[in-house]
Parts: C-alpha cells; structure tokens; sequence
C-alpha cells in the first residue's frame, strides 16, 4: 500500500504525463471522497487519503476522470466504490456530575425514585453543560431524558439557593417518568401523552411545583433567578 505522499506525488506526475496540470489535496473526507476545480489553468484535485490508498487502478481512473475519457467517470465511480466505509464513532461517554454549588442531584434522585419507583434501578442523572452567557430566551427546557443512554439532565440554571429543592425533585420526577414509560422494546420515546400527564399529576407537589414554575418562569428565562 502505497504512502500518501508517494500517492500524492504519483497521480501528479501522471496527470502531467497525459497533459494535465493538476495540484492533489489529500483530504480526510468521507462525505466527498473526490472532487475537482479550475485553478491556475489546470485543477486542483481533492482525493481523500483511502482513494489514494487503492493504488496505481485508482490513480489511471483519476486521471481518465480528469482527462474527460468516455469511460473515466465509470471507472471512477467503480474506484470510489470499494473504499470501505469509515468505522462508526463510538459514543461519547457522558459526564455524570451530580454534585452542585447548591443542589446535589444524587439525593434528589434516590428521594423520589424510592417514593415513586422503587422497583425501578437508580439510572445516572446529571447537571447539564455550564450555562454560558445568558440572552434572552422564550423557553427553557428544565429537564430531559436521553432514552438511549438512559441518563437524565437537568438544567444548570436550577442549581440556584432560590430554587426550592423540592421543585427539583418534581422535574426528576418528571424525566424517571419519560424513562419508566419508556417504549417496552426501547423503540422511540412516547412524549406527554394523556397517561403521562395523569400520572404526572400523581405527584405529592405536583400543583405546588406548577405554581413554582409559572410564578418564576419569567426570571428563569432571563437568567435572573
């Protein structure tokens, strides 16, 4: 298997021996893998590195391509075709922080899964990314369930001393909801629908954790809680 730069210096020197002044960027492309543009009377080719790497079959139907034979794009077609296909990124692992300036997540948690879902095992729960700067914004998502990680967030904004804990613990349960009523086969997730909203309302805070809500949303939207 040939190296990209003798790849590289290869397909330039038979592209100027069938008259062709090209200049070859190696890219790491997996989307486009080739592709070609005027530049200085000649082109300029962007070949991805695996293309280069099928060798000298690859570097003749590049320069078919370019040259415009009646069989040169097929060829290429062909050539592109057997580059196999990037390897699947492995997931990013989440950050599980529980622990707040204010509110520690973890015992939040474990209070309302024993209260409410005690047949159910503890799944990670974490504070969400650090807020940035903060603009002007017409919702806020409290909390939220990942239903393929099976991890709840919840939104910094809500590790504040004027945020009662108790109202914490209602978005909790909220999202152990999303993750108890998941779909059996772990098909997508079903959002607030009637029985959602039914059981929502089971909550020992439920109507107390609503006023909270609307009596502050302005402040949380602002960030001025």
């Amino acid at each position: 298997m040939p190296t990209t730069d003798t790849a590289e210096k290869r397909l330039e020197a038979a592209c100027a021996a069938a008259g062709l002044k090209v200049s070859v960027v190696v890219t790491d492309n997996r989307v486009r893998l080739v592709s070609a543009k005027r530049a200085d009377a000649g082109y300029e080719l962007r070949v991805a590195a695996p293309v280069l790497e099928l060798g000298g079959e690859a570097e003749e139907a590049l320069v078919d391509w370019l040259a415009g034979t009646a069989d040169g794009r097929a060829r290429l077609r062909a050539i592109v075709s057997r580059v196999p296909p990037r390897a699947p990124r492995r997931p990013r692992k989440t950050r599980i922080e529980t622990l707040g300036l204010h509110h520690d997540l973890h015992a939040i948690a474990e209070a309302e899964r024993r209260r409410y879902f005690p047949d159910v095992p503890p799944i990670p729960i974490t504070w969400g990314a650090a807020r940035r700067a903060h603009r002007r914004r017409r919702s806020i998502r409290l909390g939220s369930y990942d239903v393929k990680r099976a991890v709840v967030r919840i939104h910094r904004d809500l590790d504040h001393p004027r945020v009662p804990s108790w109202f914490i613990g209602f978005v909790v349960y909220h999202e152990l909801l999303h993750h108890v009523m998941r779909a059996p086969d772990g098909g997508p997730l079903r959002h607030h629908t009637r029985e959602f909203r039914a059981r929502e309302a089971q909550h020992h805070l439920f109507r107390e954790a609503i006023g909270w809500e609307r009596a502050h949303l302005q402040l949380l939207l602002s960030g001025r809680l």
